[in-house]
């Protein structure tokens, strides 16, 4: 989760999680909990899918969309101070864990870090496979070696008057849309609507998300964005919106305001797993069906609502 605050007007973009869904009883009992203390609440705007030219399909209303009310990072920040479970500690590099006597020891160059009963790795590939070297589960560590991550170019851009949908065929202005033949995008957003629960005055913020394969052709390291390639990225992306609106080139840059662009590592595709602690022992991963930037289960266009949706990891 990750918000991204701009001031001093403020602008507010989310740049990671865009939404989630509940499909879990028990996870649903805690989000009408976040619900109740005004932590979230449903994204009631239009969300389906964008087809280059502005042919906009939107999806069922079921199952909910629900995202932070003030972003999703607060919504994480606030789940983490009202714990005691949890203790951060930053900063804070683990670069070795070993098994013993069913503690996982840690340590950061020879410094012990501690001793726990569980891990949970976040990270990206190299890192993983690294920590998991000595970590006494081969065929584990060998499943590591096999997931792909895609990096995926986040554009936030601020403009000064709503994007232009004349060629958008649903009465409703969209909200949120998987965009489908654009090389440079798949996902835009509008985090002003989105936050607000309407559209409000001021200067309309959007996350626009490149495709994996857009990322993976200009790739660069995350901590040092060479400026050159940000421009270029942010003529493409913006020339992708275009595209995919049906508007003519330049349009946008004409109501453009602020803009920034980062890059970050995504897993390629998203799914659910009915056995959580079986992956990687015994079977290997299976392709999985899914949108650029991940699956989102329950989620398909009115024109897709009967088709079959294989978006499970084959154990």
């Amino acid at each position: 989760m990750g918000t991204r605050i701009i001031d001093p007007q403020p602008l507010i973009f989310d740049h990671a999680a865009q939404f989630f869904t509940v499909t879990d009883p028990n996870l649903a009992e805690l989000v009408d909990l976040w619900s109740k203390k005004g932590l979230v609440r449903q994204w009631h705007g239009q969300i389906g899918e964008l087809e280059a030219g502005g042919h906009f399909v939107p999806f069922p209303p079921s199952p909910p969309r629900y995202v932070g009310v003030n972003g999703m990072r607060p919504l994480a920040e606030s789940i983490l101070s009202e714990t005691s479970m949890v203790n951060v500690v930053r900063p804070c590099w683990v670069s070795t864990l070993e098994p013993y006597n069913g503690k996982w020891y840690l340590s950061e160059k020879g410094k012990p870090c501690g001793h726990f009963d569980a891990i949970v790795i976040a990270h990206n590939g190299k890192c993983a496979n690294r920590l998991l070297a000595s970590s006494g589960l081969p065929l584990i560590a060998r499943q590591m070696k096999r997931l792909h991550l895609s990096s995926i170019w986040a554009l936030l851009a601020a403009f000064d008057d709503p994007l232009p949908m004349i060629s958008i065929e649903s009465a409703i202005p969209f909200e949120g849309a998987f965009v489908k033949g654009v090389d440079s995008l798949s996902w835009m957003a509008n985090n002003t609507a989105k936050l607000s629960g309407l559209q409000s005055k001021g200067p309309q913020c959007w996350t626009f998300f490149s495709t994996a394969a857009f990322g993976k052709q200009n790739k660069v390291p995350q901590e040092s964005v060479p400026s050159t390639t940000a421009e270029k990225v942010k003529e493409a992306m913006l020339e992708g919106v275009e595209i995919a609106l049906g508007l003519q080139r330049t349009h946008l840059k004409d109501i453009l305001q602020s803009i920034t662009v980062m890059i970050a590592d995504y897993l390629q595709s998203g799914g659910t797993c009915p056995d959580e602690f079986a992956v990687g022992l015994h079977n290997e991963f299976q392709p999985v069906k899914g949108h650029d930037i991940g699956q989102f289960p329950g989620l398909d266009s009115e024109g897709q609502i009967n088709k079959a949706c294989d978006i499970q990891l084959t154990m």
